[in-house]
């Protein structure tokens, strides 16, 4: 039997899925399978995107509080369903435990000013995340400060032009709006109190 087992599917889509994977000795995984589905090319298309995101998370490389890309075979082979997914189509990553952001109950005072704070550092090194619209991509980490997943759609930029400060820009507005939401509704920092955190996990 592997000492990788997969313990979770998160996602099944038509791009293929996204699973947490846990080692005999308690250590976690997020892997995406990049299959494809039913529709004609949506495997190339799933494994570009899975490419993407490798891409971005070795040009983030050292920086805290986004995953790690990580290679480790045994992992990779880990069988779901009873099938082992094909080597090409597997991109593994760190996992990080904490709170998908619309599930936190609380949210400590600093934490959009962090979140601003990270997002700017993928700027600096020349990524743009792209999908921070959705708001499960921000966790709320165990120590209470923002984290992002999921860069299948980010972007990496040698040259700050045009498109690089556009896209910039929208990462910054999505960033804005859950402030103002989660201010509104109590879970931001007008309402949490110093220390207020997200609970449970990921």
């Amino acid at each position: 039997m592997s000492v990788w087992q997969v313990d979770r599917v998160f996602k099944r889509d038509s791009f293929g899925r996204v699973e947490r994977l846990i080692h005999e000795d308690g250590r976690l995984l997020t892997r995406r399978v990049a299959s494809g589905g039913r529709a004609p090319f949506s495997g190339l298309v799933a494994r570009f995107l899975a490419r993407r995101e490798q891409r971005a998370l070795q040009r983030l490389e050292g920086l805290r509080y986004v995953p790690a890309a990580v290679v480790d075979e045994g992992a990779r082979s880990a069988a779901c369903d009873g099938l082992v997914p094909k080597g090409g189509d597997v991109f593994l990553r760190e996992w990080i435990e904490g709170t998908a952001l619309p599930l936190a109950e609380e949210l400590p005072e600093d934490f959009f000013e962090l979140l601003d704070e990270l997002v700017a550092e993928l700027h600096a090194r020349g990524v743009c995340h792209n999908d921070l619209h959705k708001e499960p991509n921000i966790i709320v980490g165990l120590d209470g400060r923002p984290a992002l997943v999921d860069f299948q759609l980010a972007s990496v930029h040698e040259a700050q032009g045009r498109s690089f400060r556009a896209r910039c820009a929208e990462d910054d507005r999505h960033v804005h709006k859950h402030r103002v939401r989660y201010t509104r509704d109590g879970r931001g920092p007008s309402e949490a109190g110093e220390g207020g955190r997200g609970r449970g996990k990921r």
